[in-house]
Formats: structure tokens, C-alpha cells, sequence
């Protein structure tokens, strides 16, 4: 790497002007010598996580540089990133690509020299903010810059969680918790007997309903089938019936949807609900037509703990993923995983297809009681109660497991994103709902927690 020392031989005619630049504070403003644009390649940051098995192992998280941008402010001679990267980023080999008027040089905090700066090439640690000099071709005129890439600390990429204080929430058992039209809803078996509670937003927590059955279907209302799709809340009853609900009937009504029968809601998305009917998974916009949408391995669908995901894809925001998890009794300690691409036009719209458990796959979802999932933060999250195999490997809502790659693979997550102090060990049943950028966490027994990363702004 070549050095520029305080005479720069290569533009003589400079040479004392470049000695006192060099030598001193000073920060010339010469609009012939600036950089005009900034910019970096894709930062691959490695990352270590531990398995589910309690060893280490790594694994590398790209953050593209088309999407890493970069604010000059050429009064001030200062560069820096626009928005924060994520903590774990790993800004020590950074390679940028530079647009200026002259010769770029760079230098570390506490160096003498300025190192020559070979755009598009050179790997720079930005741990620190480093000093960048452009000089001018003529030899006569210098600017200096500052560069930082700015990254958020381990305390603002933390869920930080506050407990709800003087909530009347009555809640008992196993239960499930919704967000729709402005409200809360968490729905309970309440001793066999299917009931509902909701509470508006604006309460924060603290005013509920009266808890009240749900009622008006042939059968039992599966409180655990509740999902909200197109304006309307659905769920199955015990004999398969699709039933409807919405915000004047408070959840606790319930009329005939379809002629259809379900043995299962498995999802929605922003176009379609989709159920397994014994043959093959079905979907439905308006619950009159249905369309087959997959029937190879059907025995695989989950038959408990079922929960789902949809989210725009990254390159095309008219398709979406859909990500189901659960359990099946025909898989003994992990749960299983379905994925698929959703498109509003049917012709798109591919089936639906099992994620197979190989033995390449050392990063499966444990199989828990009361096994959950979400999406938050661009990712998704699985959480639950003991080893349903009742191994006892697992406590009870101890860690949170995350996947970045549509629930292909899961990695406990050991730092900043984690339950409350106060459910983690305790075979108590949970429920949570993301409502925007906030996570809702109801414990039986009637305790609230709001939950955020404090920089999260989806």
C-alpha cells in the first residue's frame, strides 16, 4: 500500500501546500476537490450461534451495499451512513468505491500518513470513523473528510419488555391471541368451553371485556383456528364448519361461512385463506370457489401448534412468502415446517410444499408444547413450552428460535432478543401478537407484557 508522506513527490509543484495540509487541522473547502459519491460493497458479517444441542457453530449474514446509503455533507466534511446497521455487522473489511475531483487518500485515527486509496479494492476497518484527503489533480488545493459507518449498539437492537400494570384481563389455560380491527383478542379454552376476551388499543392493556363463549356454530368453536382475513375473523368447528365472526359480534358470535369442510385452517395471506380438507390444502378467496393448492405430503401438515407468517418477498412485492410451523405426531422431536409464494393472480400462485428434515439440516425447529411463531424484525421467531416428546431437553419458554430463510433453519437466539425474565422456565402458557412494531405476551393467569426493539420501526 502506498503511502503519502507530508511531500508528495508525484505533484511537486503542491509540495508545500500538501506539507502544512498534512501537518495540521486545517480543512479546505476547494469545491475542484470533493468526493461526490460514496459508496460500499455487500458486508458479510459472520455470525456464531449456538444449536439446539448446545454446541457452536457459525454461519455469515450478507447486507447488500445497494442498500447501505451514505450522506455527505460537504460543509461539515462528513460521511456517514444514513440509517444504522445492525450490531452484529462487521464493518472491519469494508471495501468502498469513491466518486471525487483528485487523487483520495486515507488514513486511521492516530496514523501520521495518508495511504494511498485504491478505489474498489482496498478492504478499511471502519470500526472508527477514518480520514479520508482528496487532492486536487493541479497539486494545489486538499479536502479532508471524516467516514463513519454507524452501527446500532447491543442495548437498541434489545427487546426490552414492560410488564402492564392494572390490566383486569382474566385469563386461564391454553389460549391464543389475535389482533383485528383496532382490538386485542385472546381466545382460551376456558375449560372446554371455548370463551373470548378483547381489549382496544387504546386501553394499553388495562381494560378488557368480560370473558364470553363463543358461540352460535353446530359444534365446538376450535379456539386455537382463529385467524383474520379479509375484514372478517374465521375459525373451524369441532365438525368442520367454517365460521365467521367480526368486530360488532365481539368474537363471541359466530354464523356459517361456507358449505365447505375443513379438517384444518392452515394460514392466510393478503389474498387467500388456505385449509386442509383431508385430501389436499385448498384456498379460498371469498369461500364459495376453492382451488387445490398441494397434496404431496399430507401427512406432514402439522396437527397441533399450529401458527403462520406472510410477508412481501424481497424482490417482488406483489408475491408474498407463507411460512407455516407446527407440530406432527409423525415426526417425533422436531416441528415441521411449510412454505410457499403467494401471488393474487392464481396462475402464480404455487402450491404449497413441505420443508424436508434431512440429516444436512442441523438447524431444525424443536418440537415444544404450545409451540408459536411470528415474524418481527424481518425475521421469524418460534418459541414454546417443554419438550413436547416430554424428554425434557428443552425448559419451557426458555429461548426464542429465529430463521432468515423463509423457516428453512433455526438458531436459538442467545442475546438481545429474548422472553421476559419472569415467564422463562415456567410451564405457565403463553400467547403473543404483533400489533405493528410491538409484540403483545399474555401469561395465563392474566399478566401482560408490551414488548420492542426500540429501533424497530415495521
Amino acid at each position: 500500500m502506498k503511502k503519502l508522506y507530508p511531500i508528495v513527490s508525484a505533484v511537486f509543484a503542491g509540495s508545500l501546500f500538501l506539507t502544512s495540509c498534512l501537518g495540521d487541522e486545517t480543512v479546505y473547502t476547494d469545491p475542484e476537490c470533493s468526493i461526490k459519491s460514496f459508496s460500499v460493497s455487500d458486508i458479510v458479517s459472520t455470525i456464531t450461534v449456538q444449536k439446539p444441542d448446545g454446541t457452536d457453530s457459525s454461519y455469515t449474514k450478507t447486507i447488500s451495499g445497494d442498500h447501505i446509503y451514505f450522506n455527505i455533507d460537504q460543509f461539515k466534511n462528513e460521511i456517514y451512513t444514513v440509517d444504522s446497521l445492525p450490531y452484529w455487522t462487521d464493518v472491519t473489511r469494508v471495501v468502498p468505491s469513491i466518486t471525487s475531483d483528485g487523487v483520495v487518500y486515507f488514513k486511521y485515527q492516530g496514523d501520521e500518513m495518508y495511504n494511498y486509496f485504491n478505489n474498489g479494492n482496498d478492504s478499511i476497518d471502519f470500526t472508527n470513523p477514518v480520514d479520508f484527503l482528496v487532492v486536487a489533480y493541479n497539486g494545489a488545493d486538499a479536502k479532508r473528510y471524516s467516514v463513519s459507518i454507524n452501527k446500532s449498539s447491543a442495548e437498541i437492537d434489545s427487546l426490552v419488555w414492560t410488564r402492564v400494570v392494572g390490566t383486569d384481563l382474566s385469563l386461564d389455560g391454553v389460549h391464543r391471541s389475535l389482533y383485528h380491527d383496532g382490538r386485542i383478542y385472546v381466545f382460551s379454552d376456558n375449560g372446554g368451553h371455548p370463551a373470548v376476551t378483547s381489549s382496544s388499543l387504546l386501553s394499553e392493556g388495562r381494560s378488557w371485556r368480560a370473558t364470553a363463549e363463543m358461540t352460535g356454530a353446530d359444534g365446538i368453536i376450535d379456539f386455537s383456528s382463529v385467524v383474520s382475513f379479509n375484514g372478517n375473523m374465521y375459525a373451524l368447528d369441532s365438525e368442520g364448519g367454517i365460521y365467521e365472526s367480526n368486530s360488532e359480534l365481539r368474537g363471541e358470535t359466530w354464523v356459517l361461512a361456507s358449505e365447505k369442510k375443513l379438517k384444518k385452517i392452515l394460514a392466510v395471506d393478503s389474498h387467500y385463506l388456505y385449509g386442509y380438507d383431508g385430501t389436499s390444502i385448498v384456498a379460498t378467496t371469498d369461500f364459495v370457489n376453492w382451488t387445490e393448492n398441494g397434496n404431496s405430503d399430507m401427512e406432514y401438515l402439522p396437527d397441533g401448534c399450529l401458527s403462520y407468517a406472510y410477508y412481501d418477498t424481497k424482490t417482488n412485492h406483489s408475491l408474498q412468502n407463507v411460512v407455516v410451523l407446527g407440530n406432527s405426531s409423525n415426526v417425533d422431536d422436531k416441528a415441521v415446517a411449510w412454505f410457499k409464494i403467494s401471488s393474487a393472480n392464481e396462475d402464480n400462485n404455487e402450491p404449497w410444499s413441505y420443508i424436508q428434515v434431512t440429516d444436512e439440516n442441523e438447524y431444525p425447529c424443536p418440537k415444544l408444547d404450545n409451540l408459536q411463531m411470528f415474524r418481527y424484525n424481518s425475521a421469524l421467531y418460534a418459541f414454546g413450552g417443554k419438550a413436547a416428546d416430554g424428554s425434557g431437553k428443552y425448559a419451557p419458554y426458555d429461548y426464542f428460535y429465529c430463521s432468515n430463510d423463509n423457516g428453512i433453519t433455526w438458531h436459538k437466539v442467545l442475546e438481545k432478543v429474548a422472553l421476559p425474565s419472569a415467564v422463562r422456565g415456567a410451564d405457565i402458557p403463553l400467547s403473543i401478537v404483533k400489533v405493528d412494531s410491538e409484540l403483545w405476551l399474555f401469561q395465563s393467569g392474566g399478566n401482560i407484557w408490551r414488548g420492542r426493539i426500540s429501533n424497530l420501526s415495521e
